[in-house]
Order: structure tokens, then sequence, then C-alpha cells
């Protein structure tokens, strides 16, 4: 059982509900032991962010020793870093840039990342660069490009741009998705056909300016026609829009978990914003609706150092680390909070 830590357990309070089996009849996971020969769950509890995804490592041995299965051996993966072309150093970044690890992010030349910036007639496009003999032109305004870890991390001044980065990656043959957290309220929920309804509308229609003309940049969130059929987040089947242009819709941390692509252009929304000296979870910009209880009590809270607050503050962080870790090549940011762009700006040494 991969994603183990996703099963949910009806035993706590935040496992009850309905969410397509019988939660009357118990545990998941305590089913998948009792009809099998041998069980092995694959489990990253940081992964689990929702309310009902409850599965923990002491639940299993407990039911294992109620079903008289024997436990034969727990093994940890922790450092064994198969995700980002293999690059734990990106990892261990991420995770302390988030705050999700006591390590503070490394900058310096032999663990972490040096910049070279681009030209600033490209709209504020910065390179996260690796130490290299020579950096490479990429032809446009002489912008010197290289790599980290060996990642690709490029910073761009709005999510028009960022798309356009992932289709040239797109056309020379990689895979590419476009991913954000929960910081857009899920508009197209049951609407037949979301992709052709008028941008305004959509769950994503952001403004921006290029040479002081106004655009905006629209899209929906991931479209499942069939609410029982996930296989649509797993691979775009034949006939259907993510077939046709897999940049089409904005892929949320619920559906990727799991999964790699060779680019991955994410939108940093304003759940998750850099305060002066710490990160901050703006419980108005969270709309993900399996932490409704979670986040209703954070909303309740009069300070947000609250154990509401630091609890929804951390389900968020652990959203982003999904995000995060899904490229394999690049990762393509654009940031709508200025502050948390200029705290990864300088994190990454942009500045």
């Amino acid at each position: 059982m991969d994603e183990a830590h996703a099963l949910i357990n009806p035993e706590h309070v935040e496992g009850v509900g309905q969410y397509g089996f019988a939660t009357a009849f118990g545990p998941q996971a305590y089913h998948i032991m009792r009809s099998s020969v041998v069980s092995v769950f694959l489990m990253d509890v940081r992964q689990g962010f929702r309310d009902q995804e409850n599965t923990t490592i002491p639940d299993l041995k407990r039911w294992a020793g109620e079903l008289g299965v024997e436990v034969f051996e727990e093994v940890s993966l922790a450092g064994n870093q198969f995700r980002c072309a293999g690059s734990k150093e990106y990892t261990d970044w991420v995770e302390a840039f988030l705050g999700l690890s006591p390590q503070e992010p490394n900058t310096s030349a032999q663990n972490g990342p040096s910049i070279v910036t681009g030209s600033e007639a490209y709209q504020g496009t910065a390179f996260l660069a690796a130490e290299a003999p020579q950096a490479e032109y990429s032809g446009r305004d002489g912008q010197m490009v290289s790599r980290l870890f060996p990642l690709e991390i490029r910073l761009f001044g709005d999510p028009a741009q960022l798309e356009a980065g992932l289709r040239e990656q797109i056309a020379k043959g990689n895979t590419a998705r476009l991913l954000a957290s929960y910081g857009r309220k899920w508009r197209t929920k049951g609407v037949p056909l979301p992709h052709s309804i008028p941008g305004h509308l959509k769950d994503f229609d952001e403004p921006y300016t290029v040479d002081g003309k106004a655009h905006r940049w629209s899209k929906i969130w991931n479209f499942l026609p069939n609410p029982s059929d996930y296989t649509h987040f797993v691979q775009a089947p034949l006939g259907s829009k993510m077939f046709e242009d897999p940049l089409s819709e904005v892929g949320c941390p619920y559906v990727v978990r799991g999964f790699d692509f060779d680019y991955v252009g994410l939108l940093w929304l304003s759940d998750l914003k850099w305060k002066r000296d710490r990160w901050a979870v703006d419980t108005e910009h969270v709309f993900e609706s399996r932490v409704k209880r979670l986040t209703s009590a954070a909303r309740n809270e009069a300070e947000q150092d609250g154990p509401a607050h630091l609890a929804l503050l951390r389900a968020t962080q652990e959203a982003y680390r999904i995000l995060l870790t899904r490229p394999l090549e690049g990762l393509y940011i654009w940031c709508e909070d200025p502050e948390t762009r200029l705290h990864l700006e300088s994190s990454l040494k942009m500045t």
C-alpha cells in the first residue's frame, strides 16, 4: 500500500465522514491486513496533510496485534531520496527553507545554490544556478543559465510568463505540470465543461501587466468528469483536455502526490507567506475542503501563534513540500506575495 499515511482511521473524530467507503466498518488499514497474506505499508506521514489522513505506525502495530499478525520489520527509508533526480541536497534545502527541518537553508558554494541573474528586460526572471566551469547562454537577452543539483529553478514575474517557459520545455519533449496549493476557491466544481467558461469565472483569473497593458491569465483546477474515476489524475485519457494540453489545468497537492514531472510550474499563492522573519498561514486564503475543522479553528483564534494556527501552518507547509518535490529537471515559480518572493530570492542568493 503506497501513500499509506493517507488511509482513513475513523477511530478518531477526524476520520469520521463519507469518503467513498463505509467508515462504520472501521479503519482501512485494518481491513487490508485482515484480507492479506502479507501487507506492506509505505508511509510518509509528512505528506498526510488532510484531516482524515490519519493512519500512523502505532495504529498499524496495534491492529496487527488485534489480528494476531506478525510484524516482521519496520524499515526506515530516511536519507534515501529518489525524487528530484535523486538530489538529497535539493530536498534538504526545500525542507530547511519551509522550516520543516532544524537545518537552516545552506546556500554555500559547496552545499547549495549560487545565482546567475538574467537580463532585467525579461521581467525579473532569475535563475538558480550550480557552480559550473562555464555558464551557458540561453539566447534570450543574453541570460546565463546553469543547473543546480541538477535542478534548474526560475522565478517569473507573472503566470503567463511561467506558462510560456513550461511550453518551451514541452516542445522539447519534456513533461510539465502546473501546480498550486489550496489558495484559490474551487469555483468550477460541478461545472460540466469548465474549460469552456469565460476566464473571469475560472478558478484562477490572475491579472498582470506587460508594457503598461493589462492582461489576465485564466485556468481551472484539475477537472474530473467522473468523480469516481481518479485515472484522470494519473494519466490524461485520450480525448481529454489534459491529453490535448497538459497545461490546461492546475493540479493540487492531492492529485500529484507520488508523481514526478520533468518540469513543474508552481503558483505560490497567498496561503503561505513569509512575514518579516517567519512563515505565516493566511487563513482567508486556505480553501482546502479537507481541513475545514482546522481552518475554522484557526480563524477563531485571536493569536497567530495559537495551536490551531500552528497546526494549519504545518499542514500548509507540508502541502508546499509536496509541490516543491515533484520536478525532475526544473522548477518554475510565480509568487503572488511580493515579500515571499523576496525571501525566496534571498534564500537562493538571487539578490
